[in-house]
C-alpha cells in the first residue's frame, strides 16, 4: 500500500531525536512502500523563502546548542545545565 506523507512525517524523520514521533516516522520512512508526497507539504517542510518548518525546528535546536555552549564556556557543569 503505497503511503502519503504528511510534513509531520518528514520532520520527525528529519528530525528524530528532536521530535516525539521520530521513531515513528523512520519507520514510515525506512520500510520499501512507495511514498508520495504533494507541494504544500514541500512548503511546509521546506517553506517558501526559507521559512519551513525544518528551518524553524534546525533555529530552535542551534538556538539550544548556543545556549549550552556559552553556559560551559562560563564555567557552568553540565549535570547543572541538564538540570
Amino acid at each position: 500500500m503505497p503511503y502519503f506523507l504528511d510534513s509531520n512525517v518528514i520532520i520527525g524523520y528529519i528530525f528524530y531525536n528532536a521530535d516525539s514521533l521520530g521513531k515513528y516516522a523512520k519507520v514510515v520512512m525506512d520500510c520499501d512502500e512507495q511514498k508520495h508526497s504533494g507541494q504544500t507539504v514541500k512548503n511546509e517542510c521546506f517553506g517558501l523563502h526559507a521559512n519551513g518548518r525544518c528551518l524553524t525546528v534546525k533555529r530552535k535546536i542551534t538556538g539550544e546548542f548556543r545556549k549550552i555552549i556559552a553556559a560551559l564556556m562560563n564555567g557552568s557543569m553540565l549535570n547543572e545545565i541538564v538540570n
